[in-house]
């Protein structure tokens, strides 16, 4: 383990950055801070679509050989698991009741939150693809989306070197299958971390729309709403910028948006929870993690889910150490302590690793924190790892995402 001397630190370099941007304008340096410099040219961001696009000719090979050695049909290997949930509400809607089986509850496409169905629908109705091939190409224009805003997030912390090791490192962890496979977390991570710059630039109008936005993707975006009310309120109490308040007021409208459209299709005001308390069996529950703990140490690898969530609650535990000493902004950590607190007490499904890449930061700290000649190694372990997940999770039900 590298010595705490000889690794960047970070904290100085977002504290000068942090400056640079609370600077009046005539004080900054050309190219930095709003203004002509706030967004890297075009030009800058083919490093993070580069980087991107390698590692998903990387998945796609992975799931077509695993495909064809499986002898799957290469739709179903592509749409495995809540994929086909999510498909299913882009093919057919919410259903105007809930469905039950002997008087119970069951599950249904009530639970998976619009936006990702509304994209897949739109690319379907705009070029006549199948609902699986739409759903991929979906998910990896949000991917895309995700790796250049968590680019220009590290870049505006840590300098474009770090944002460049910090987005492979997102790009190539094990659970990153998901920004191809029809999953909503690339579309959550793209407007998540743009969110998180965009409270960072103080653009609280931008914030808030892509809070909503984030908010409408998966039910743990709502920590989003605490970020923007964390920035708001140090804005306000600092700066008197009321103007701050618009980035909490906006933000939680994806959700809520979600919840009312639910009650006028159904009637019913509970339709999303009661989905999820009965028809997933998926309820929040603070003993959650010691369950899953207690289990593996009486019973150690008979499990691979369990087995990956002790992997990714190790993760946990190393990542934020590492974020810690890094003195990010305190709405990262705001946002990470809320993603990884709402996985942690997931009854059913708990720090899985599709989970832990939802809170990005503790993914994006350690590749910058990493020295270049360490980068390498670290990427081909983690690769090897993402091409083993994606096998285990496509072609097998040993391990759900």
């Amino acid at each position: 383990m590298p010595t705490r001397a000889a690794l960047p630190d970070l904290g100085a370099e977002a504290r000068a950055l942090t400056a640079r941007t609370a600077a009046p304008e005539q004080d900054r340096p050309a190219g930095s801070g709003r203004g002509r410099g706030a967004w890297p040219r075009l030009r800058h961001l083919g490093r993070p679509a580069l980087i991107f696009l390698a590692s998903r000719v990387l998945v796609m090979i992975t799931v077509s050989l695993a495909a064809v050695t499986a002898h799957r049909p290469a739709a179903a290997t592509y749409a495995p698991w809540d994929s086909s949930w999510y498909l299913l509400a882009a093919r057919s809607g919410y259903a105007r009741h809930l469905t039950t089986a002997g008087g119970q509850v069951i599950s249904s496409a009530h639970a998976f939150f619009p936006l990702f169905p509304a994209s897949v629908r739109a690319v379907v109705a705009v070029t006549g693809l199948s609902y699986v091939v739409a759903g991929v190409a979906a998910s990896t224009a949000f991917g895309l989306a995700a790796s250049v805003a968590v680019w220009l997030l590290a870049r505006e912390l840590w300098g474009a070197p770090a944002a460049d090791r910090a987005t492979a490192c997102v790009c190539l962890f094990p659970a990153s299958f998901v920004f191809t496979i029809p999953y909503a977390e690339g579309a959550m991570v793209a407007f998540g971390a743009g969110c998180l710059l965009a409270l960072l630039r103080q653009r609280w109008l931008l914030a808030g729309l892509l809070g909503a936005l984030a908010t409408a993707t998966r039910p743990n975006a709502v920590v989003l709403v605490a970020c923007c009310a964390w920035a708001a309120a140090v804005a306000v109490r600092r700066q008197r910028a009321w103007p701050a308040v618009t980035a909490p007021l906006l933000a939680p409208l994806g959700f809520a948006g979600f919840m009312l459209y639910l009650r006028a299709r159904t009637g019913r005001w509970d339709t999303w929870l009661t989905v999820e308390h009965d028809g997933w069996r998926e309820r929040l529950d603070p003993a959650a993690t010691w369950t899953k703990v207690s289990f593996f140490v009486r019973h150690p690898f008979t499990d691979v889910n369990n087995t990956l969530v002790i992997l990714g609650i190790a993760f946990i535990v190393v990542a934020g150490a590492v974020l810690v000493r890094a003195r990010p902004p305190g709405i990262l950590l705001v946002y990470t302590v809320g993603t990884v607190a709402l996985a942690l007490a997931s009854q059913t499904l708990g720090a899985r690793p599709r989970f832990v890449l939802t809170a990005f930061p503790l993914v994006a700290v350690l590749g910058a924190r990493l020295r270049p000649r360490a980068l390498a190694p670290v990427l081909a372990v983690s690769a090897g790892l993402l091409c083993w997940l994606t096998v285990l999770t496509t072609t097998t039900v040993l391990a759900t995402p």
